[in-house]
């Protein structure tokens, strides 16, 4: 029985509520696994955590390079599968694939051959340094499935099936989920290997998250499976994929970027600053993951719309996604002022003045959740339009604003003002793309034409 949902009739807030559902979990899914990580990681103390976090950077980077194949092809796979050009799609899940494989098996040899100057640049003391190496090692070897994981992901959201990834998603986290403890900890003849423990199973249960799919595709003989990723690439469609998924890549890997050079600021002050900045950004990427999953949700709904000219249809989905992106924001907000003590306790139960840091954390960045929850879900939207340029534009120039705004921040609020400074860009970028948006839906009509007669 097909899990598609057809998203170009019916009742528009059921439908992409029932198809950002299993997305928003799924996004969460694959959060938790570093969260799992961190409050294991928490009992062995500061030190495993900053060196986590640390290599965590590098992960952050990976996602950001693989978003060149994976909204590349959604963006493409959702609009030619709207407009009923079934074989069109296939082709963009293929290069899409493909485009992936590449690109993780090369990440993975530059992060193992350059281990040593990549975690040197952070300046961690000797301890923490060889913790993040150990670490990096490990997962630099599965970052391939970092990669194709969630390019097949995408690949089932953008013809309206996100339950297949979502099912496949949770088994791979309740994998993880196990392992943790028994790698980290030892059990029985299994012997206590640490961080490199929590890298082990991160990487196994990635690993069962890929043959999942395989087997779903070779069972159900699907559409991705009909894509036949074996075969030759499309040169031409190589490019137009590579165009539509650069500008959010390149945004994305200037956030990761500055994100480096703000974690080597944060050093300076000491591990307690780097584990707290670990902590309270996994605990505020709930926001900005589930808004994630949400936004492919609408990337889907627009794109297939958009494909099959049902330009109401898009601005109504338009609406009705920016609503309830704007409903998580307000959660994550109130769930921040208010209990951002107990939230801490979890993860560093022992560390007093860790958790207290952690309080100013969490109130400085709930300035932003709200506007940053209008950046997620007009990005998603523009994007099943084919306008990923401009909001890359403005999320990369934002980025990088931090670092200088960082410096005049630092000089007088210490290790704070590091934090000021990324609670301030997300809002910034949330006001801007935001006017993007409004221009974009107010022309669609026009865009129409102007791609008709383009030939596109």
């Amino acid at each position: 029985m097909s899990k598609e949902l057809d998203l170009l009739t019916g009742r528009i807030t059921p439908t992409i509520l029932r198809l950002s559902a299993p997305l928003m979990g799924t996004t969460l899914v694959q959060m938790a696994y570093s969260l799992i990580d961190v409050l294991w990681l928490g009992r062995l103390g500061t030190q495993a955590v900053a060196a986590v976090g640390t290599a965590g950077f590098l992960f952050w980077l990976a996602e950001a390079v693989s978003k060149i194949p994976r909204v590349g092809m959604s963006v493409l796979t959702a609009q030619h599968y709207g407009a009923g050009r079934r074989e069109d799609a296939k082709a963009d899940i293929r290069n899409g694939l493909q485009m992936a494989i590449i690109l993780g098996l090369l990440y993975s040899v530059a992060m193992i051959l350059g281990r040593q100057q990549i975690i040197g640049f952070f300046g961690l003391d000797p301890v923490v340094h060889k913790l993040a190496i150990d670490y990096l090692v490990i997962v630099a070897a599965g970052f391939v499935l970092t990669f194709v994981n969630p390019v097949l992901s995408a690949a089932y959201y953008s013809i309206g099936n996100s339950v297949t990834p979502f099912r496949i998603n949770v088994l791979g986290l309740i994998t993880n989920m196990i392992l943790d403890p028994v790698f980290i900890f030892g059990f029985g003849p299994i012997p206590g290997l640490g961080v490199r423990g929590a890298a082990i199973a991160t990487v196994f249960a990635q690993g069962l998250v890929t043959a999942l799919f395989l087997s779903i595709m070779l069972r159900e003989r699907d559409i991705v499976y009909q894509s036949k990723v074996l075969s030759a690439p499309n040169g031409k469609l190589f490019r137009r994929i590579f165009q539509l998924g650069l500008p959010p890549a390149v945004n994305s890997g200037i956030h990761s970027i500055a994100g480096i050079v703000l974690n080597k600021y944060m050093a300076a002050y000491g591990a307690t600053p780097v584990a707290v900045y670990t902590i309270g950004a996994q605990v505020e990427s709930i926001t900005w993951m589930t808004g994630d999953g949400l936004s492919a949700g609408l990337a889907a709904f627009i794109g297939q719309n958009y494909g099959a000219k049902k330009l109401e249809r898009v601005r109504g989905g338009a609406k009705m996604g920016m609503l309830l992106i704007c409903s998580l924001g307000t959660i994550a907000t109130v769930l921040f002022l208010f209990f951002g003590e107990e939230i801490f306790r979890i993860f560093i139960p022992g560390d007093p003045d860790a958790i207290a840091m952690g309080i100013y954390y969490l109130w400085i960045v709930s300035a932003s959740q709200i506007l940053m929850s209008i950046e997620i879900g007009s990005t998603g939207i523009l994007s099943g339009l084919g306008e990923t340029t401009l909001p890359g534009m403005i999320g990369s120039v934002l980025n990088l604003l931090r670092i200088p705004m960082a410096w005049v921040f630092m000089s007088i609020f210490g290790v704070m003002g590091v934090w000021m400074s990324m609670s301030a860009s997300a809002g910034l970028k949330g006001i801007a793309i935001l006017f993007v948006l409004r221009r974009q839906t107010r022309n669609l009509s026009q865009k129409w034409v102007l791609k008709t007669e383009n030939g596109e």
